[in-house]
């Protein structure tokens, strides 16, 4: 078998929207109560989550505060289109 070039073990499989939903889900926390921490409405959490809208960067910022994760791992998994 060959070896994948070092710098590419990543794979950028999920939306932003799936990935605030996907840790929103492990830490179980509702999407009002996510809504409450970050200032938003929970329809416009439900839109990030269903990939109607993506967050601002300050929102993006508050979403990992809220949910306990970096922009360093958003950045490592999401697919940006």
């Amino acid at each position: 078998g060959g070896s994948r070039p070092s710098g590419h073990q990543v794979l950028h499989t999920v939306s932003i929207g799936e990935f605030i939903r996907d840790v929103r889900k492990a830490r179980k926390i509702s999407q009002q109560e996510l809504a409450n921490r970050t200032g938003v409405s929970r329809t416009t959490i439900a839109r990030f989550e269903s990939g109607t809208r993506k967050p601002f960067f300050v929102t993006a910022v508050r979403l990992a505060r809220a949910l306990d994760f970096s922009l360093d791992d958003l950045a490592k998994v999401v697919k940006l289109n």
